[in-house]
């Protein structure tokens, strides 16, 4: 199966196979689409939030030997 997906003039396209025409997706499908991502970001802050927790103690150290506990600025610059 065949589906591809692009932005063309700022506005999301779709095609079910190369040879066919860009189709811009309907406004209904837009808001769908950003419901549903919306709900995964919440699930993985959720897990990632629980993973922290799981892995840290009430002072922020590392509660088991061999624990990396990274953290880190939106531009990339981690810190271990």
């Amino acid at each position: 199966m065949y589906y591809e997906e692009s932005v063309i003039d700022g506005v999301l396209h779709y095609k079910l196979s190369p040879e066919n025409p860009w189709i811009p997706f309907s406004a209904t499908s837009m808001t769908n689409k950003y419901v549903s991502s919306q709900i995964v970001i919440k699930e993985l802050t959720e897990q990632v939030e629980q993973l922290i927790a799981d892995s840290v103690d009430d002072t922020g150290l590392p509660t088991k030997k061999g624990s990396v506990v990274c953290s880190g600025d939106p531009f990339g610059n981690w810190r271990v």
